[in-house]
């Protein structure tokens, strides 16, 4: 397959995925949130990790709801890290001690309000937003590049936390840059 139609199917399947997390009924995203939540602090990695890198959920885009995982991650007194878009398809990391200090930037990504970003990081694990992922762990992004070169660069554990309906039987096509890993989180199962 050519880059340029793998990119394509990339762009269709993102679509595709996007559309199904947006048609999943508010009352529905509640119940799977609170399950993923139950999930999340059951994992021997997070149990164990001092040090959390999690996005700040888009409720407009119906992800995965991070900020219960947030707020109890803060009162179990772990350090938490949110990214922050740059130019040139880089994040900033700028650690948080409260929900609240986070506001919607102009495209609408809850960022902190306050940035200090933090010049090294050595989380022990990542939450990472996702489209799409499939069984062999590989995930499909929003097609930006932000994430890859993040996760390219640490040794981090990397989960991502996804809707079962946002988890295909199929590969989802891969490039060399993409990042496959190591935990996959859905209301109905944890895959290692």
């Amino acid at each position: 397959m050519s880059s340029d139609e793998k990119r394509e199917q990339k762009r269709s399947l993102r679509k595709f995925y996007l559309q199904r997390r947006m048609q999943i009924p508010g009352d529905q995203i509640d119940l799977y949130n609170e399950a993923i939540f139950e999930k999340v602090k059951t994992l021997q990695e997070f149990q164990e990790a001092d040090i959390i890198h999690i996005y700040a959920s888009m409720d407009d885009r119906n992800e995965v709801d991070t900020f219960h995982i947030m707020d109890y991650t803060l009162k179990t007194k772990k350090r938490v890290i949110v990214p922050v878009m740059k130019q040139a398809g880089k994040l900033k990391h700028c650690e948080i001690d409260s929900t609240s200090s986070l506001k919607k930037n102009s495209w609408g990504v809850p960022e902190p309000v306050n940035q200090n970003p933090l010049d090294e990081i050595n989380p022990d694990i990542i939450f990472v937003p996702m489209v799409a992922g499939d069984l062999q762990k590989n995930r499909l992004g929003y097609g930006k590049g932000y994430y890859d070169r993040f996760l390219a660069s640490t040794k981090s554990v990397k989960a991502g936390l996804l809707f079962e309906k946002q988890l295909s039987d199929e590969s989802i096509p891969i490039d060399t840059y993409d990042v496959p890993l190591d935990i996959l989180i859905t209301e109905k199962r944890i895959l290692k």
